[in-house]
């Protein structure tokens, strides 16, 4: 049986390693761990409930379980970004239902493009993977968004997920 004053040495121990922690919304707590800032969910606190707070209302569960299984037929596991980036592409589109093969698409084109690439580039990969696309729903999508597009343009992909999930989205 262990005592008491080794579980007290055990959570020093990980105060000193975790360098601050902040609750930064209702269910999420900000970490920072080695120079990291890691997002979790506060403890007895479920994915929907994140979801719910940064969707900016409540889900009905059936609503909910589609959310879920659309992210595991697309692979996304359930952290915290991805959960805000789903959220956030559920009220771009707020009466279309998130699907994987749009998810997927995005998270494709992400992958292609790296961390930065030229509009040019951009252009490339998304008309390789979605060619009936017109070029007024392309420019549109960075309209909307309020991002010039040009093609000499150097982008950071991971702020381009709003536009990349307009662009693949049925309309």
């Amino acid at each position: 049986m262990r005592s008491h004053s080794h579980l007290l040495l055990q959570s020093d121990r990980t105060s000193q390693i975790a360098t601050s922690f902040k609750p930064v919304a209702a269910s999420i707590v900000k970490i920072e761990f080695k120079n990291r800032e890691i997002f979790m969910a506060r403890e007895g606190e479920t994915h929907r409930k994140i979801f719910e707070s940064q969707f900016g209302k409540p889900v009905r569960a059936q609503a909910w379980n589609a959310i879920a299984l659309q992210m595991k037929e697309a692979q996304m596991p359930f952290t915290v970004e991805n959960l805000k980036f789903v959220a956030k592409c559920k009220r771009i589109a707020n009466y279309h239902r998130v699907k994987s093969p749009v998810l997927k698409n995005v998270i494709t084109a992400a992958a292609q493009l790296g961390e930065e690439a030229y509009g040019f580039q951009i252009l490339q990969c998304v008309f390789r993977l979605k060619p009936g696309l017109t070029r007024d729903k392309f420019y549109r999508a960075f309209r909307t968004s309020g991002i010039p597009f040009k093609q000499s343009f150097q982008f950071k992909i991971p702020e381009l997920g709003e536009v990349l999930y307009k662009i693949f989205v049925e309309r």
